[in-house]
């Protein structure tokens, strides 16, 4: 507000018993004459988010700063609204938590809950909190009913709860760790929500008991008025359907007002052809239990194609008339035989597709099929009935394409379905599409552009680039043989490529010099995701010198995530133990986080021994990483010495928002007594999985010294040595048999990448 003159003219309190100052105005450039008055300007200065408020209150030694920015915001003393709270991650005793909680300001419509407010004794104070009713107007807190009982009220230490500013709740957030309730708990929890939620969002996972209560809430109407509903279900909740257990509560008070139905489950875990076609969720949308539905998305590992051949049925009979939005996950076939799996998957999508029109789907404008895949007949029968006139208005595609004809790659390239904005090619599809583009003549038509690349295909995709058709490009999947690609790279700037994964056996030390060259050049300004999953490089040289000075300059500031599984920048394989040119690769990366050139860094692998652990130490005791969701220490050989280094820094540090905190073997006699108080004392509010390895003994100590109400975080391996932990880390699926398969090629980065940072998501397109 440069420039400009800020005026605020208020009355304040005197001294208790005393009169009050005169009013006043104050100009930019004059201090505030009380501390009230100063606080206002600090935080409005501030421009708190619910974000920022989050951490607050997830610290032991600043929720009382959040508390004084929730009672300035609903005294309205600053002009600032506040819409969402979560208090998910503040680990108060439940007394002193919903005292906080009668702060919030009447513009809150959305609160999120962690555990410390649904568990214990929280659970009637939160059920006091839900079900509060407006207070009468002539009880000593009433409303003040003019201007100058609005100023009497002012210096008053007691916080009102009128009418006017008691919040509405409309949209309610379970976090997976608070859906961890009794039975009992959770039947208290959801027979008390409040009357006027709309939206509800659960991330859960096999607790039964829990379900069975919020079945029961569903089932006693205390969801009735709800409207949106979001559920993320981790993993199998019991032998069956997935969704069995809450969605006959639904059928049984149909019609529901539902409109917004998004699901997320594991589909095919389990035994049974039965299960298989989902019979509860097609049960449910057959009878038409949520006949006003607008909204679906069924997302999650795969879908089974006998639950699309369902779906498209219910389509077909015209029972989800009211859609416009539609999001589906991807299909996968029989697991145990790949030619059968693929047939499957074939006539599910086609037969998905063909039920598309406008009398089944006459208001569908948003088709989200970006994670499902058509073969080449889906894929031409999908956009000619999306593009013929007897279609749904469909006005936003997303897709994926595993196979399409040359005829259909034109048109798709050519621009003929406007409705198409975000693609993703892999496959089968890759070399009519790169051919097909090659052929137009100016950039590719589309909002967002995502390619896995392999083989001979590494040409044309390197034709793109430089051509500057690929401006689009988004996400890029590389395999062997990608130096092609990286020198286009090189040449061109990417400003919208968000993700690069190099999935190769071999990279050689040019094609990594090259890659470096292209990020030092600025030429990936956007890049979030920077994957390099290879066996050996073939020997080491300036390239990592190079991508150092890249990261340094600033050139990768919107990094959230680099992944590097085989190795590091200084470790063998990747670099020789005695190259001249292997730096220091944990200053590097700290050196990176300390200067603010990786402000959104969301991943930190770090290798190499003690000495590392204590330079981190050192970081954490000065250096903000609050950003930080995931830090990967495992490789660092260190004994307990270490550990206690690492907690030592955790009383200064700022990783309030770490989720994953992984070690690796810890060698000698240590019982971990200083990490294990770090954990005691909430100094890392957030987290969610602790993983150690080392001798039984010693982790027996640790988890004895952790307190039990933190002990869910732990996921401790007892070894002898750490040989046979390493042994069985470089076994399994990412061995040289998969480097190798076909088949699996197009997927393989994005497994990698999942195993790696399971709390990745897309924000864009959720």
């Amino acid at each position: 507000m440069a420039g400009q003159q800020i005026k605020r003219s208020h009355t304040s309190a005197g001294p208790e018993g005393g009169p009050k100052a005169e009013n006043h105005t104050e100009e930019e450039g004059l201090l505030p004459t009380s501390v009230q008055d100063l606080l206002c300007v600090l935080v409005e200065h501030q421009n708190p988010d619910s974000e920022s408020l989050a951490e607050l209150l997830s610290g032991r030694h600043s929720y009382a700063t959040a508390w004084l920015i929730l009672y300035l915001l609903k005294k309205k003393k600053v002009p600032l609204e506040l819409h969402h709270l979560d208090i998910s991650k503040c680990n108060l005793p439940s007394e002193e938590l919903f005292k906080v909680l009668t702060f919030i300001p009447a513009s809150v419509n959305a609160l999120t809950l962690g555990p410390s407010a649904v568990k214990g004794n929280a659970v009637p104070l939160l059920r006091k909190f839900f079900q509060q009713e407006t207070q009468d107007t002539s009880s000593e807190e009433a409303a003040p009913k003019d201007e100058k009982d609005c100023d009497a009220k002012e210096g008053d230490s007691r916080l009102s709860n009128s009418p006017f500013e008691k919040p509405s709740l409309e949209d309610l957030r379970f976090t997976r760790e608070s859906f961890r309730m009794s039975a009992e708990e959770a039947r208290e929890v959801f027979l008390s929500l409040p009357s006027s939620l709309k939206s509800l969002s659960l991330r859960a996972g096999k607790e039964e008991e829990v379900w069975s209560g919020f079945a029961e809430g569903v089932r006693a109407g205390t969801m009735a008025s709800l409207k949106h509903m979001y559920v993320d279900i981790a993993t199998n909740m019991v032998d069956g359907d997935d969704l069995s257990v809450f969605l006959p509560a639904f059928i049984e008070r149909k019609p529901v007002l539902l409109e917004t139905l998004s699901i997320k489950v594991l589909w095919w875990d389990g035994d049974g052809e039965e299960r298989y076609r989902c019979p509860s969720l097609c049960k449910a949308l057959r009878e038409e239990t949520f006949p006003f539905l607008n909204e679906l998305r069924l997302q999650g590992d795969c879908l089974p194609p006998q639950f699309v051949k369902g779906l498209a049925e219910i389509i077909s009979q015209k029972k989800l008339i009211h859609l416009q939005t539609l999001g589906l996950s991807r299909i996968e076939g029989n697991p145990e035989n790949d030619a059968r799996g693929r047939q499957e998957v074939s006539e599910a999508s086609e037969m998905f597709a063909e039920c598309l029109d406008s009398s089944s789907v006459p208001r569908l404008s948003f088709l989200d099929l970006m994670e499902m895949g058509f073969e080449e007949g889906g894929t031409e029968t999908l956009l000619a009935n999306l593009s013929s006139e007897t279609g749904p208005p469909v006005e936003k595609l997303y897709m994926s394409l595993y196979g399409v004809s040359e005829e259909g790659a034109r048109l798709i390239c050519e621009g003929a379905c406007p409705f198409l904005e975000r693609l993703h090619v892999l496959r089968d599809a890759v070399r009519p599409f790169l051919q097909a583009a090659a052929g137009v003549s100016g950039p590719l038509p589309f909002e967002s552009l995502s390619i896995n690349v392999r083989g001979d295909e590494m040409l044309l995709c390197a034709e793109l680039i430089k051509s500057g058709k690929g401006k689009c490009l988004d996400k890029l999947w590389l395999s062997e043989h990608c130096g092609d690609v990286l020198s286009a790279c090189r040449s061109s700037e990417l400003t919208n490529l968000r993700q690069l994964e190099i999935a190769v056996f071999e990279m050689s030390k040019d094609d990594l010099l090259v890659l470096s060259q292209s990020a030092e050049a600025g030429n990936f300004p956007s890049l979030e995701v920077l994957t390099l999953f290879f066996r050996r490089v073939g020997a080491s040289g300036e390239w990592a010198s190079v991508l150092k000075k890249a990261v340094l300059g600033g050139k990768l500031k919107s990094l959230k995530y680099t992944n590097f599984p085989n190795g590091h920048l200084a470790d063998s394989p990747l670099v020789p133990a005695d190259d001249p040119d292997d730096q220091d690769y944990t200053s590097f990366w700290l050196e990176a986080m300390s200067t603010g050139c990786l402000p959104d860094l969301r991943a930190l692998h770090l290798s190499g021994d003690e000495n590392d652990m204590r330079a981190l130490a050192a970081a954490l005791k000065v250096t903000s990483m609050s950003s930080l969701v995931r830090m990967h220490l495992q490789e660092i050989q260190m004994g307990g010495d270490g550990l206690t280094v690492f907690a030592e820094a955790l009383k200064t540090s700022s990783l309030t928002r770490l989720e994953t905190l992984e070690f690796g073997f810890v060698s000698g006699d240590w019982d971990g007594a200083a990490l294990a108080a770090a954990l005691n004392a909430q100094r890392l509010p957030s987290l969610r999985s602790l993983s150690l390895r080392g001798e039984q003994g010693c982790v027996s100590a640790f988890r004895e010294h952790v307190a039990e109400g933190r002990r869910s975080v732990l996921n401790l391996s007892r070894h002898s040595s750490p040989e046979s932990d390493n042994d069985s880390e470089e076994g399994g699926s990412e061995d040289s048999d998969e480097m190798g398969d076909e088949s699996s090629a197009d997927e393989r980065p994005r497994r990698v990448f999942a195993r790696l940072n399971p709390g990745y998501q897309d924000e864009e397109l959720l």
